[in-house]
Formats: C-alpha cells, structure tokens, sequence
C-alpha cells in the first residue's frame, strides 16, 4: 500500500473510531478512505489492527485507547 492510501485510510477512520468507539464503528474503512478492501486488508489484517494504527498517530486522536474501553474496544492488542 503506498504512504498516501495507507494516510487516507487513517485519516477516514479517526472520526468514525472517536465517535463510535471499537464496536460502533462498521469496517467499511476502504469506502470511507476511497480504496479497495484489499488494499485495506493488506496492511491492516485486521479491525483491531486497524484501530491501533489509528489510535497510534498520537495527538491527532487524543484518548481515543485511554477512552476505548468504555466505547467497547479492544482491552489489549494482540501481538
């Protein structure tokens, strides 16, 4: 996935994610971002992986992981 679309899918899904929370949020991130599921599959994997590339960026998604838990989301990521 090139920098820009794999930016375009972060930036599509902070909204959805801080409004929504984990489980309020439909994983439509390619329709929302303007790529292929297959793009978004390729380097996400996965919901959850997904959610913590988002919640990773920092002060753009301030307490989105401190906030999650109440929202639904993930207790702990997977490794």
């Amino acid at each position: 996935m090139s920098q820009g679309k794999r930016e375009a899918v972060l930036d599509a899904e902070v909204e959805p994610f801080l409004a929504g929370g984990f489980d309020g949020t439909s994983m439509d991130a390619a329709g929302r971002a303007g790529v292929s599921k297959t793009t978004v599959d390729a380097h996400f994997g996965d919901k959850v992986e997904l959610f913590h590339a988002v919640a990773e960026r920092g002060p753009a998604v301030p307490g989105l992981l401190a906030n999650h838990g109440r929202r639904g989301g993930p207790s702990s990521r997977a490794d």
